[in-house]
């Protein structure tokens, strides 16, 4: 049996569905994050398995008990918000402290568990100040290491880190990646974010208008996306319809490449942009011209003109010029590097 479970969960408001038969399973120490759009459900899915949202229909079985015959206080769960949530008029350590007062942990006891708890999170030097005195990066982490000190059996964040600067955001990733993996605490992360989800997670649980559309680990859900909204969620991808016959596909304008399926009739073909290369003219599947190109600093996004319409390259920045804009390509990528999916967005 895993750690948490998951079972047809159905979320009902009224005659708005939020959640539709979501099925999960999360294992002790593993970190899952649910991936997807604004109202897609991953934010209620959360909220049930804390106990805040009542499942319409399901069940949710954490580490053999059925939380909901657990009052949420009573459940053992840890939660950063996305607005952290701290209290203005109390200190660090006395935020970090509240809820062993709430479980009546003994003063001796608790100043030792809220030192513990600074330290794991680097701000054991700013017990004293207030949340206003804090940087945003630094109330995150207060608001952590309250979620940690009462040593919960699951860690439960969402959108924990949508409030900071880019730069920041990275480090907060690597912080808090580190400290789940030295505690070894399950935890569920809620995030809109595909590159968050997948720097920090061991499996990625993809929502869409409230179901879950794929659950596999980053690089799996990345390279073999399930449907053509997983591939667009997950990253950049350059999607064109086609119709396949015996590993063959016909793409627009009488372009034909080879492709690992077993697929027959209307299918779509979908290649990641790090995937193209650019060659000389006359040379690879597609010609092309260069229609733009952005600088991004560790690479080149080049929008390129072509037979089966515009698409996108990503070229590493080796310090060599790209191509000119206007300028006559040509395009290749290995066959392997080309999914193919059905029409109706199933994987092959």
């Amino acid at each position: 049996m895993s750690f948490l479970e998951l079972r047809n969960l159905q979320c009902r408001y009224g005659r708005t569905i939020a959640v539709e038969d979501v099925s999960l399973q999360v294992e002790r120490g593993e970190f899952v994050s649910l991936l997807g759009p604004s109202g897609c459900g991953k934010t209620t899915t959360l909220q049930m398995i804390a106990g805040f949202v009542e499942p319409t229909r399901g069940s949710i079985d954490l580490d053999g008990s059925d939380l909901g015959r657990i009052a949420p206080n009573r459940r053992g769960v840890g939660i950063v918000f996305q607005s952290y949530a701290l209290f203005p008029h109390m200190t660090v350590a006395g935020n970090v402290a509240f809820g062993l007062e709430m479980r009546r942990v003994s003063r001796s006891d608790r100043a030792a568990r809220v030192a513990r708890a600074l330290e794991q999170v680097h701000l054991g030097h700013l017990a004293q100040r207030y949340p206003r005195q804090l940087s945003g990066g630094q109330q995150q982490r207060v608001a952590i290491a309250r979620a940690l000190v009462i040593e919960p059996r699951l860690l439960l964040l969402d959108e924990p880190m949508s409030n900071l600067d880019a730069k920041l955001r990275e480090d907060m990733q690597i912080e808090l990646r580190r400290l789940q993996r030295e505690l070894a605490i399950t935890t569920v992360m809620v995030t809109h974010d595909q590159n968050e989800a997948m720097a920090m997670s061991d499996r990625i649980a993809v929502m869409r208008a409230g179901r879950i559309v794929q659950v596999d680990t980053p690089q799996s859900a990345y390279e073999h996306p399930a449907d053509d909204f997983a591939s667009n969620f997950l990253g950049k991808s350059n999607n064109v319809a086609g119709r396949a016959s015996r590993g063959v596909i016909e793409l627009p304008g009488g372009v034909r490449a080879e492709a690992h399926t077993t697929l027959d009739g209307a299918v779509l073909c979908s290649v990641r942009p790090e995937k193209i290369r650019v060659t000389d003219p006359g040379r690879g599947k597609l010609a092309g011209t260069i229609r733009s190109r952005m600088f991004l600093g560790n690479h080149w996004l080049l929008q390129v003109a072509s037979e089966v319409g515009d698409l996108l390259v990503y070229q590493q920045n080796t310090g060599a010029a790209p191509p000119e804009e206007g300028q006559v390509v040509g395009l290749d990528w290995h066959k392997d590097s080309l999914r193919v999916l059905p029409s109706d967005g199933a994987d092959a």
